[in-house]
């Protein structure tokens, strides 16, 4: 089987590059620096994006494999300088991702069993090449944060909780070959959250949640699976908090964790620098600046009823 990636981060990926022995001109996946092959120099298509489903959440890498859950059903678009082109999609292996339908510029696909299918793409009947997508049995659900989450997470987290309030909740399906992956696409999975309402395959939203533990159940193709989450208190439901990720240069980030440790989505935070109030940054609402002058600073985070004191001088 493919390598899958695992990380934190929007997708709107297809699966792993892989050629299928046909003449491609540029081909490439939503989101991804990878060429599935390279055609000919007389090509007028230099540039395609094979896009499966958009995933709007942010968890997962531009460069994810993304496969269609067996039972499940994606739709395929083939991006021309990322706008949709019109295009006819053959599978060769219809036995493993066959094409249910086909409009224009999208195709849907249904997984059928494990493995992976070569996808001929055709313009104007002229072959411009294939593709791989794979198909894959549920292996587990996960609870994320939904995009409109407004702290910056990173891959030192896996496990999310959420401050009571009006939640929206997302819901990530992971295959059945791979401890971190690939992650599945089914356009027709349902979820089931008490007065949680679902609103699209992928993502909840649960009005007024109070402090607790909750299950999400999930159907996903043709398998089902759960999954598990707290909502806790936004005055006192972290445990500790830590500071994270030196890859934003100039700025000091902090994560409140539960006592499982799950990262808390939702607190409001505040910062002191060397004891004056600071603003979070632009972006992020657990980020702070530190001053760039090369002198250490005293930086105070509050968060969920705790605080963390750390010494940083801007990179």
């Amino acid at each position: 089987m493919r390598t899958s990636l695992f990380a934190i981060a929007t997708v709107v990926s297809a699966c792993q590059v892989q050629t299928c022995d046909l003449d491609l001109s540029g081909l490439s996946f939503g989101g991804s620096d990878d060429v599935c092959a390279t055609g000919s120099e007389s090509s007028p298509l230099k540039s395609i994006d094979v896009e499966l489903t958009p995933v709007l959440l942010d968890w997962f890498p531009s460069g994810a494999e993304t496969d269609v859950a067996t039972g499940g059903s994606a739709m395929m678009s083939v991006l021309l300088d990322g706008t949709p082109s019109s295009y006819d999609a053959t599978s060769l292996d219809s036995e493993v991702v066959a094409i249910e339908a086909q409009d224009g510029s999208s195709a849907t696909l249904q997984g059928i069993t494990e493995g992976d299918a070569c996808i001929e793409i055709y313009d104007f009947n002229a072959l411009l090449g294939g593709v791989l997508v794979g198909a894959s049995n549920l292996r587990s659900v996960v609870v994320v944060p939904a995009g409109s989450a407004s702290e910056r997470i990173t891959d030192d987290f896996s496990a999310f909780a959420f401050v009571a309030g009006d939640l929206q909740i997302g819901v990530g399906y992971l295959g059945g070959y791979a401890d971190s992956g690939p992650r599945l696409v089914d356009l027709g999975a349902t979820l089931a959250l008490y007065r949680a309402t679902q609103t699209d395959w992928q993502t909840l939203a649960f009005p007024s949640a109070t402090a607790g533990s909750y299950t999400i159940a999930a159907n996903v193709g043709s398998a089902s699976g759960s999954a598990s989450f707290d909502v806790v208190d936004r005055s006192n439901g972290a445990h500790e908090l830590v500071r994270f990720d030196g890859d934003l240069p100039g700025f000091a980030c902090f994560a409140a964790l539960t006592s499982s440790p799950a990262f808390i989505v939702g607190l409001e935070w505040s910062f002191t620098v060397d004891g004056a109030v600071a603003s979070a940054s632009d972006d992020y609402t657990n980020c702070v600046a530190i001053p760039r002058d090369g002198v250490a600073h005293t930086i105070t985070a509050l968060a969920g009823g705790q605080t963390i004191a750390i010494s940083a001088t801007a990179q």
